[in-house]
């Protein structure tokens, strides 16, 4: 193809300067206009033919990247529906067997997890034909929740997320007494630490937010942030005393925020309380996520 690209350039710039009765019918046939019309041409078709592999690179590409996350591959060609994605419906708790009646077996199975105090979390990957990958998440072989990474419906838009929270004590964090403002409470771990705040795995920051109890409502405020990700379904993490915040997707490893000598941080867990309501619940971080946020 390169070849014969070549040759027909040569033939353009030589300004066609046969000579004599052969060189007339040529140039009839191949006029300067028509040599250019069929050497386009031909870059077209190169053009393309040189495309392909880029375009076989891609799809590799997106493969690639789903395998990088990926413990270990259990079905390639395992595929979800819309349909079973609905059946997750309100299914907290029940075993991972059941949830594997639903979907089947995964796509592949995420590095287990220290999210929560003393326990550990399992996550599984499943294909979607819709185009999205769904991680479904287990702790002490109950099914959690799940998260969806790839739908172009759940891409992040800064918009107030109201988070109905359990609330188990009298006075939250951030609530305002006597004009003074509660930078920690139960349920918050306070550190001094002073630096940048990293996330985990790759999610989103928001500032837009407000705590909905029984009784009250708690404004997030405007050193507070919280922190939530596909990777870690059923749990949010607040983080408060930054200084700066970088709202908006992040990837691992890259800064939430900043914090000058004080950081608190609360994980809250999306759970059934005990009149079976499902709520964000207050539970105490691993040592292990806190590390990865400092780190």
């Amino acid at each position: 193809m390169l070849k014969l690209l070549e040759n027909f350039q040569k033939l353009i710039n030589s300004n066609l300067t046969m000579s004599g009765e052969d060189g007339k019918w040529m140039n009839q046939i191949l006029s300067r206009s028509s040599c250019r019309q069929i050497a386009g041409l031909l870059l077209t078709i190169a053009a393309l033919m040189i495309s392909f592999p880029f375009l076989n690179q891609k799809g590799a590409k997106t493969s690639q990247q789903l395998d990088n996350i990926c413990q270990q591959i259990i079905k390639k060609d395992a595929v979800i529906n819309q349909a079973q994605l609905q059946q997750l419906q309100f299914k907290e708790g029940v075993k991972k067997a059941v949830i594997r009646e639903i979907l089947g077996y995964p796509y592949c199975l995420l590095p287990k997890a220290a999210i929560r105090a003393s326990t550990i979390a399992e996550s599984e990957v499943y294909q979607s034909s819709e185009n999205y990958r769904l991680i479904v998440a287990y702790e002490n072989d109950q099914y959690i929740g799940y998260g969806i990474e790839g739908d172009s419906s759940a891409q992040y838009q800064p918009r107030r997320k109201q988070i109905e929270v359990e609330k188990v004590w009298g006075i939250e964090a951030s609530e305002v007494i006597a004009g003074q403002r509660g930078i920690g409470g139960l349920g918050d771990i306070s550190l001094e630490y002073e630096g940048s705040v990293k996330a985990p795995v790759a999610g989103v920051v928001d500032s837009e937010f407000v705590l909905v109890t029984d009784s009250d409502l708690i404004a997030g405020t405007r050193d507070c942030v919280i922190f939530f990700s596909p990777q870690l379904p059923a749990y949010l993490l607040k983080i408060c005393g930054l200084t700066e915040r970088y709202l908006g997707p992040v990837d691992s490893d890259s800064p939430i925020g900043k914090t000058d000598g004080s950081l608190h941080l609360s994980l809250l867990s999306f759970r059934k309380d005990a009149s079976q309501t499902s709520k964000w619940i207050y539970v105490s971080p691993s040592s292990k996520l806190i590390e990865q946020l400092e780190r």
